[in-house]
C-alpha cells in the first residue's frame, strides 16, 4: 500500500515500527517483558501469514547498554530460552548479582534468528539523553513520545 501513513505514542519503552514490502506497515512498543514474551516473534509471525517476506525493521528509543540494570532473575528469562541472549547482558562488578541489559541487542538476536537483517534504529538511550527524550526512570515524571512511519507513493 504506498502513501501509508502510521503515528503511534509509546511511553518510553523500547518500540519497533515495522515496513513490510506490499503489504504495509506494523507497530508494537514493549519493555523487556514484551520482548521476553515473544512480541517480536508473534508480530513476525502474523506479518509472515498476509504475505510479508520482505520486513524491514526499526527500533525506537529506549533505555540504553550502559543504564539499565537488572538482576539475575531476568537474565535466566531470557537464557533459559535462548542461550545465545546471555551476550545481551554484561556483569556489573564481580559477584554483585548486577547485570546491565541490553534491549537493543536482544531484539537484534531475536529478530536476526527470525532471518530479518534490515534493522536500522536502535542507538537511542532514553535516560541519558535528556534533551531529546523522556524518560520515567530518569525524572520520575510520566508523559509520551512519538514516532511516525510512511511508506513513499512511487
Amino acid at each position: 500500500m504506498r502513501g501509508e501513513k502510521m503515528f503511534t505514542g509509546s511511553s518510553g519503552q523500547g518500540q519497533c515500527l515495522w515496513a513490510r514490502a506490499r503489504a504495509g506497515l506494523k507497530n508494537y512498543a514493549a519493555g523487556w517483558r514484551g520482548l521476553a514474551a515473544g512480541i517480536i516473534e508473534n508480530t513476525v509471525s502474523k506479518m509472515r501469514e498476509v504475505g510479508s517476506q520482505e520486513i524491514l525493521a526499526w527500533l525506537g528509543p529506549a533505555i540504553g547498554p550502559t543504564c539499565f540494570e537488572v538482576g539475575e532473575d531476568l537474565v535466566s528469562t531470557f537464557v533459559e530460552k535462548d542461550i545465545s541472549t546471555r551476550h545481551a547482558f554484561t556483569p556489573v562488578g564481580s559477584n554483585t548479582g548486577k547485570f546491565l541489559a541490553n534491549i537493543y541487542q536482544l531484539a537484534h538476536i531475536k529478530l536476526h534468528k527470525l532471518n530479518i537483517h534490515r534493522i536500522s534504529g536502535g542507538t537511542h538511550c532514553t535516560m541519558t539523553n535528556e534533551e531529546q527524550f523522556y524518560s520515567y526512570r530518569r525524572d520520575k515524571t510520566t508523559g509520551r513520545m512519538a514516532s511516525l512511519i510512511w511508506i513513499k507513493p512511487h
